[in-house]
């Protein structure tokens, strides 16, 4: 099942990506709803990831996230050093 759900979000965000303009390397703010889909497709992607114990993908998917929402409205900043100490997801309290 939680493969299945790391398809379904790889497919959002590769269509979030594809909507994007080439080469961009801006802001997609979240106070803009339009963006809000691609950004919890990325959040769910991570998540999916480090569950997986996948810690190097899911670093870089938060990593990408905090560069293009620097006011990080979804507390990626919390997971990220989580993440990047290899903590597995279920030793945490996070849910």
């Amino acid at each position: 099942m939680l493969t299945e759900a790391l398809g379904f979000y790889q497919t959002g965000v590769v269509v979030g990506e594809l909507s994007l303009p080439a080469g961009f390397t801006g802001v997609l703010p979240w106070s803009y709803i339009e963006n809000r889909p691609f950004h919890r497709a990325r959040h769910g992607l991570a998540l999916a990831w480090w569950r997986l114990g996948d810690f190097a993908r899911a670093a870089t998917v938060l990593r990408s996230g905090l560069w293009i929402n620097p006011d990080d409205n979804q507390g990626l900043r919390e997971l990220l050093p989580l993440v990047e100490s290899r903590i597995a997801r279920e030793d945490t309290d996070i849910d």
